[in-house]
């Protein structure tokens, strides 16, 4: 029973109603999160800008990822269309925060919640500066439930992808660290410096913003590192300014070289009777895109999303060579599917549980396993209780596990991720065995000639196939990559390619067997057609036809004016040890065509006669 007057007296403060819909919202949260995230969240916390960190760890539970989040209910009458009115002020947190940071709504009367990663680029792109609210729409994808598990598998990545991030630019950081700003101050060479910055800066915005997206995600600019800067000798390096950080684009830095080096310099200096860059600034751009190119090539950092061929090549043998490892039969015909969840899942599990006595507190990510020498090894129990729990992990497997490090002899495992997501990303439902092995029983006398132990018409197929996929991977990877540059990257050249095959020469490796006529015809996409010269539909003097100015060539009653023809085999020998021909020779031809391009830009440097 009350007190008489206790109605009368002052009550403390209550709890806003929006503090308990915020309590509310994380309790679900805590619900419906999968196992493998572990979450320290106070939605009564002061922290202004977070309520709390999510943890994904691995089935140890040890951390492999961390999230920083904030966590707010779903209004009621957005349910259908997720989305929420936030101060931006709060979502500005993004450029202070070192790792990932989600805003996390959630829908407490269906339990469950939506997801947006607030990325520094996003919020530039809003021009939130210039905004107080901003409506936060929540892609219906980015479901968090007791149904689906996807979204943590997204997570890890975004958490992997700062992760590396931050461990290229802590690197630049201690760098900076032994540098000077030169705001402020006059010199002579500032002019030339900042000539060639812009020149820089609009190359990797137009003619190689492949550079810049595929080795410099989120980098707005580079400044310029001094180090020696004389009329007569130059040394410098360029250190990245992100996009949410004010830096000066000019620092002069110790010139204790070998300290600079281990940080991440490059030098670049000329004869000491030359600074190419004070003598052509623009053009001393190319130079610099010189030392970065490549690194694409040597990383085969590129998108290959429009070329499933080169994709099909490098994957096939590695799938071929390691299905067992796969929880894959060894076949010629693999369904893309089968492929994604035989590497990203049955091989990780199978990993973990084969070497688990190998991590004790360790993660995954910290241990490189060469997976060659698991096929030395004959079967035995514990091999096969392996498969039995990597069998049982992927059917009860709704995300994919943390991804060791693997070493596999011929293979780079980014590569290999790269070619793998690039078929997923593509229309390709199902890959086949692109060239045909050896099948000749009797090779006859000349056993030291590797196309004797192949059919006529097993290598037939191989010229085939080479011609066409070859064209049309270069072509496209060129147009992918470097549209702007691509009518210089790929040579001239008509849409019909008419190969024709001498069968009486065809293991003579000094005589040219294989003969190539560019067609001038109607076809609007490239058309590769394959013949022996034999096949009616080739003249018999054909080796004659197309040559010359003018010249034409016969083909099925037609007259096609013929501008371009060659010949060569020699690719013939590489598909005894290889299964990568197309892949290999795309990228040397793309590589020679760059180099040729970059050197009639570059500055060329000046020597002492």
């Amino acid at each position: 029973m009350a007190n008489e007057g206790e109605d009368d007296r002052v009550k403390p403060a209550p709890y806003p109603e929006s503090d308990k819909h915020e309590h509310d919202a994380v309790d679900v949260l805590n619900i419906i999160l999968a196992d493998s995230v572990k979450s320290s969240i106070d939605s009564r916390d002061k922290a202004p800008n977070h309520d709390g960190i999510l943890e994904m760890v691995d089935e140890d539970n040890s951390p492999i990822g961390r999230l920083i989040i904030q966590v707010k209910k779903l209004p009621d009458d957005h349910i259908e269309t997720p989305k929420k009115q936030m101060e931006t002020r709060h979502l500005s947190y993004c450029y202070a925060c070192g790792e990932p940071f989600l805003i996390i709504a959630v829908d407490v009367q269906n339990e469950r919640a939506y997801w947006k990663n607030i990325t520094v680029e996003w919020f530039e792109n809003e021009d939130l500066h210039n905004q107080d609210y901003k409506t936060i729409h929540f892609p219906v994808e980015n479901v968090i439930s007791d149904s689906t598990e996807d979204y943590v598998e997204d997570w890890r990545d975004i958490a992997d992808r700062t992760r590396k991030r931050n461990d290229i630019l802590e690197k630049y950081q201690k760098l900076k660290r032994r540098s000077n700003p030169t705001i402020g101050k006059q010199r002579p060479e500032f002019r030339d410096i900042h000539t060639f910055l812009d020149k820089y800066h609009s190359l990797l915005d137009s003619d190689f913003e492949i550079v810049k997206e595929q080795l410099y995600p989120r980098i707005w600019k580079f400044g310029f590192g001094n180090i020696i800067y004389e009329e007569d000798e130059l040394s410098y390096t360029l250190y990245p300014i992100e996009d949410d950080e004010n830096d000066a684009q000019i620092r002069d830095i110790d010139s204790d070289w070998d300290e600079i080096h281990k940080l991440g310099a490059n030098r670049m200096s000329g004869n000491p009777t030359d600074n190419p860059l004070r003598r052509d600034p623009k053009g001393f751009a190319y130079n610099a895109l010189d030392h970065r190119v490549p690194d694409l090539f040597d990383e085969y950092n590129f998108d290959y999303s429009s070329c499933p061929f080169l994709a099909i090549e490098y994957i096939y043998p590695f799938i071929s060579r390691f299905s067992a490892l796969l929880g894959l039969e060894e076949k010629e015909r693999y369904s893309v599917d089968e492929i994604r969840e035989g590497y990203y899942r049955y091989l990780q599990f199978w990993l973990s549980e084969e070497s688990k006595g190998i991590f004790q507190d360790r993660n995954v990510s910290d241990v490189h396993i060469v997976i060659d020498g698991f096929l030395e090894g004959e079967s035995d129990d514990r091999y096969d209780h392996a498969h039995d729990i990597a069998q049982q992990r992927t059917e009860e497997a709704e995300i994919d596990p943390p991804l060791h490090r693997i070493i596999a002899e011929d293979y780079e495992q980014e590569v290999l991720e790269r070619m793998i997501n690039a078929l997923v990303e593509s229309s390709v439902d199902f890959i086949e065995k692109p060239y045909n092995d050896r099948d000749r029983m009797d090779p006859g006398s000349d056993v030291s000639n590797i196309l004797e132990f192949y059919s006529d018409e097993s290598i037939f197929e191989n010229i085939q196939t080479y011609y066409t996929n070859y064209y049309k991977e270069y072509n496209n990877l060129a147009k992918s990559n470097f549209p702007a540059l691509s009518e210089i990257l790929i040579p001239s050249q008509t849409n019909f390619l008419l190969v024709v095959v001498d069968r009486d020469n065809l293991r003579d490796l000094r005589s040219t067997c294989i003969r190539r006529y560019w067609l001038e015809g109607k076809e609007q996409s490239l058309t590769v057609k394959c013949h022996w010269a034999s096949d009616e539909e080739i003249p018999e003097n054909y080796k004659e036809m197309g040559s010359g100015q003018g010249g034409v060539f016969e083909y099925e009653g037609d007259t096609y004016r013929t501008p371009y023809r060659g010949a060569g085999s020699q690719f013939m020998l590489e598909f005894d040890h290889s299964n990568r021909v197309v892949f290999d020779e795309v990228h040397r031809r793309m590589e020679s065509e760059m180099k040729s391009y970059l050197a009639e830009k570059k500055v060329p440097i000046q020597y002492d006669s």
